[in-house]
């Protein structure tokens, strides 16, 4: 794909993206977007929850474009480099390294600008990305290497067994590692509690994370080098490097795994705190999400039949799926199956305030102690 083709690519994506996308006509969308509207509300309360549809549709526009452009290196003129220093520089081209990234901006380029510079390297993957893209991975170094050789580049299945084993082989040869710190499968994906996660403070809450890369990095003795990507704007592509995190022999593995693990968090959390919308790991956020931050529930003003009240949307939404209606709350991601009649209502006071007649008044004032409700 050459510049121009990509130019184009881009910009036509953009434009059908943000006309042919209506949500509200998918069920199945529906359902995802109120799940990223609830990891918003909890993580990022300073937003306006008028403004999480507008981000959501974005989210996936981002993953739209992050596709287009792991295809094009051409892209790589529109990117530029902060903090691209000597002393980085030299870890990369010098000796081996875990490159620890998210999936935030166009979360792919990385792997164009590691193949372009001629570094040696692994990408540690799910199986189900190896099996729909990693053909495209091997094709790509090829193309840009000018070469039918896998010499400089090899993908690890990040959900096989023996996974752990072939990173540190790879580290050995000196050939680098880049993981991906927030992906959603891989290794010790089955449960957020067991021994492959640590829980770890983010934003305005806390998540269980993965710590299997501040492990790795110790039994090998290599650096860890965090990178975030992410767009200024659609002509303005940044690669931010921040500086390694370097193993401590005389501390504990555990515990350098548990604090390299805090620390690359906070690297990437102002850069998701800028652009929310960038940041592709709100989809399955729910997944290691750990609500330390509650809703503070405020003494409520008395209920009765003259009230007019809203849906509490900074605690709950509703939403249907095949002709079965749900009550969802935004703390616990539990729902809660409901009739029609009051999906129906409590959708309307998600608009505007709502009368209570022809309703039942114990269902109503459960609602209101549970906070469903609130005085308009």
């Amino acid at each position: 794909m050459n510049p121009i083709d990509y130019k184009q690519k881009r910009d036509d994506l953009v434009n059908v993206f943000s006309m042919s996308m209506d949500i509200k006509k998918d069920e199945m969308l529906t359902a995802k977007y109120h799940i990223v509207s609830a990891s918003l509300s909890n993580y990022l309360p300073e937003i306006d929850c008028k403004n999480h549809e507008t981000i959501f549709r974005n989210i996936l526009l981002n993953q739209q474009l992050s596709h287009l452009e792991q295809a094009s290196y051409d892209v790589l003129q529109y990117m530029s480099y902060e903090n691209l220093s000597d002393n980085i520089w030299g870890t990369l081209k010098q000796k081996p390294s875990i490159i620890c990234t998210f999936h935030t901006g166009s979360y792919r380029l990385i792997n164009l600008f590691l193949v372009k510079n001629k570094i040696p390297y692994s990408l540690v993957i799910a199986n189900n990305v190896i099996e729909t893209q990693g053909d495209l991975f091997n094709e790509l170094y090829k193309d840009i290497m000018n070469s039918s050789g896998k010499n400089g580049f090899e993908i690890i299945n990040a959900e096989h067994p023996s996974s752990g084993l072939q990173m540190l082989k790879n580290l050995k040869k000196g050939r680098s590692l880049l993981l991906y710190m927030d992906g959603n499968t891989g290794a010790g994906s089955g449960t957020i509690k067991n021994d492959n996660h640590c829980k770890i403070n983010f934003l305005n809450q806390a998540l269980f994370a993965r710590k299997g890369i501040g492990f790795l990095a110790h039994a090998a003795q290599v650096p860890i080098l965090p990178v975030a990507c992410y767009r200024k704007s659609l002509e303005d592509i940044r690669l931010r490097f921040f500086e390694p995190i370097y193993p401590n022999t005389n501390e504990a593995r555990e515990v350098f795994a548990a604090r390299s693990t805090q620390a690359i968090y906070n690297l990437i959390s102002p850069i998701i705190k800028l652009y929310p919308e960038q940041w592709e790991a709100w989809l399955y956020l729910h997944k290691s999400a750990h609500i330390i931050n509650g809703f503070q529930r405020t003494e409520q003003l008395p209920f009765d039949r003259d009230s007019k009240l809203l849906l509490n949307t900074s605690l709950y939404s509703v939403f249907s799926i095949a002709g079965k209606a749900f009550l969802f709350n935004k703390n616990t991601y539990l729902s809660y199956p409901i009739d029609s009649s009051v999906y129906v209502f409590l959708s309307g006071c998600s608009l505007q305030s709502a009368r209570l007649e022809g309703f039942d008044i114990a269902l109503l004032q459960q609602l209101y102690n549970n906070h469903v409700l609130k005085a308009a």
